[in-house]
């Protein structure tokens, strides 16, 4: 009795013609088609990711001068010595000759061109409250430029934020 019930449920469910025509397949092939074109290169495509990841870079290394700047408050240069960020057209560090290694910081990349505003900023120092002490009229702001142009953004008060 069963046995039959479910071969009669087939035979219904088999014959009422349940499933997508050939149309209907052929439209989401070509829908997934353009989008496949479309967004496909935008995922594979390096454009501007360099620049993402310098200014990243750039806001660690400021960050991390400000924290040091902030943390260390003794008035002796032997035991706590001053942090100055050097700003070039192809380099931001703490040294001019951008080594990297346990006291010096540097961020450098040949495709990325550094600049900022006021135009004439080539060191940055900070202060014991971490305010920019260079940027104390209206803030600061370097640009980052290559295939897109993206900008980090120090305020007088010492907030450093990416604008």
């Amino acid at each position: 009795m069963l046995l039959q019930q479910l071969v009669a449920n087939h035979d219904i469910m088999m014959s009422s013609g349940r499933g997508f025509t050939l149309v209907e397949l052929i439209v989401v092939i070509i829908i997934i088609g353009v989008l496949a074109i479309s967004l496909v290169p935008r995922f594979f495509s390096a454009a501007g990711s360099s620049e993402y990841l310098l200014r990243e870079q750039a806001l660690a290394v400021l960050r991390r001068a400000q924290q040091q700047a902030m943390q260390c408050t003794a008035t002796n240069p032997a035991i706590c010595p001053p942090v100055s960020i050097r700003l070039a057209a192809d380099r931001l560090g703490t040294t001019t000759a951008c080594l990297n290694d346990a006291s010096h910081l540097c961020i450098t990349d040949g495709s990325v061109q550094l600049s900022s505003q006021p135009v004439n900023l080539t060191e940055l120092n900070f202060d014991s409250w971490g305010r920019p002490v260079q940027c104390q009229a209206a803030g600061c702001q370097i640009r980052l430029q290559g295939q897109v142009t993206l900008s980090l953004c120090l305020e007088s008060e010492g907030f450093i934020h990416l604008c």
